[in-house]
């Protein structure tokens, strides 16, 4: 064999290695590059930072966090710019989009969802001018019994007592004992059963007895879980930016910032053990915990204008449970707390709540993992204040209660006869003991 022949077969060998670990290589860093959304977030903001400022730069994102479309500014309306392949991507993902230009450069796009309102709600015609009666049996302190208020406010609203001429029974299931008897029916009235807590904290006979009195009393379900008859969530969304020259300098804002994350609780012992979570987190973080499960708020200034302190609060859930999403999670929109909440719950979050405006703690195995992103997140301000940013599009609306009930009222036909098993709907495998510690 020649030499000649010798040498071109070295040489034929070592490209095969080199394109071997090129491969390798280039899987490898594709894997990661996939997987981390903070990452390719990164990459295309400062791979473009050169011809595109941050306000001139609008990004369509896809759930599945592998899919971002750029949308190059022009002196056209962005609304007729988005080019065909990101108009079939986001009529794929979303149900109803709204497209919000703040400016001449950027397009925010609205997720239409239970706990969302992208645009003002339209009133459903009523069926009828009938004045509704509601009576509330048990009544939580925290409930007033009025409806004036509501949009549609034909409904009188009391706690009884139950007669001939009422039409809706809302019975409070909290607490609720089978000893407490139904009272006397009409044919004209519907039972509803109110479900405002986790079944972990409900105390409830009805979800131990299956043949609870209950059971064959109540027609309709109000509760926070969206397959309820009465979807009543603790809180929602509305979808309001902020005209340009009312938006804050955000990364002035993160600048200022001199903590990483806080948690203000009283509830110490809980189901989802979120407490020992916690203080896996403080080894790697600070985390400074307020409240009746630390420094008391009521002795002590630390609890005043924490927003202006901390980057992170964490809005973990008591209980894993099905569609759980409490105030804890909404308070942060309130638009000028521009802290990003870090939820950990039983909710679908990234199903039902707006890319960019929180971190879940699900995308992590371990409560380390959590709390170095944190950190990563955290020292990266540009990032950061990009969240507050998009947070800002948002801010919480509270739910009224009875005028979620009153508008049910006018807008179904009543009574209704159909019945639950109430320990199956509201209990059974609707919660989960934590996986991640």
């Amino acid at each position: 064999m020649s030499l000649k022949v010798v040498y071109l077969t070295l040489c034929t060998v070592c490209l095969m290695g080199l394109g071997i670990v090129y491969f390798v290589d280039i899987n490898m860093v594709t894997s990661k590059f996939v997987n981390s959304r903070l990452t390719y977030l990164k990459f295309i903001w400062s791979t473009n930072k050169n011809n595109l400022t941050e306000e001139e730069t609008a990004i369509t994102f896809n759930d599945t966090g592998s899919s971002f479309h750029l949308k190059t500014p022009t002196t056209v309306p962005l609304i007729s710019q988005v080019n065909k392949s990101s108009r079939n991507v986001t009529t794929r993902l979303f149900s109803k989009v709204t497209a919000m230009s703040f400016n001449s450069s950027l397009v925010v796009q609205c997720k239409e969802s239970p706990y969302i309102q992208c645009t003002p709600s339209n009133i459903t015609q009523p069926l009828s001018n009938k004045q509704f009666k509601i009576v509330y049996l048990r009544r939580p302190s925290w409930l007033t019994a009025d409806a004036t208020s509501c949009k549609i406010n034909q409904c009188v609203v009391s706690d009884g007592p139950v007669t001939n001429d009422t039409d809706l029974v809302v019975v409070y299931a909290v607490g609720l004992p089978d000893s407490f008897q139904p009272p006397q029916r009409w044919t004209n009235q519907t039972y509803i059963i109110a479900v405002w807590e986790s079944p972990i904290h409900t105390y409830s006979d009805v979800l131990k007895n299956a043949n609870s009195p209950w059971n064959s009393r109540i027609n309709l379900i109000m509760s926070y879980r969206v397959g309820g008859d009465v979807f009543a969530p603790y809180s929602h969304l509305v979808f309001s930016p902020k005209p340009l020259p009312e938006r804050p300098n955000y990364y002035e804002i993160a600048k200022n910032k001199t903590r990483t994350a806080v948690w203000i609780v009283s509830h110490c012992g809980t189901q989802s053990r979120r407490e020992q979570y916690v203080r896996e987190m403080q080894k790697y973080i600070d985390v400074d915990i307020l409240g009746g499960c630390g420094t008391p708020c009521k002795t002590n200034s630390v609890c005043d204008n924490w927003g202006a302190k901390y980057k992170f609060y964490l809005s973990f859930e008591n209980s894993l449970c099905t569609d759980y999403v409490t105030e804890k999670f909404f308070k942060l929109f309130n638009q000028k707390t521009h802290v990003i909440p870090v939820v950990r719950g039983g909710a679908d979050y990234d199903k039902h709540f707006p890319n960019f405006t929180y971190i879940n703690s699900a995308h992590f195995r371990k409560p380390k993992d959590l709390a170095l992103h944190l950190k990563d997140l955290a020292s990266d301000l540009q990032t950061y204040s990009k969240y507050l940013e998009y947070m800002d599009l948002y801010k919480e609306k509270n739910v009224n209660h009875n005028c979620r009930l009153c508008s049910f009222a006018h807008t179904h036909t009543l009574p209704v006869t159909k019945t639950y098993n109430l320990k199956s709907w509201i209990n059974d495998g609707h919660c989960h003991n934590p996986q991640d510690l």
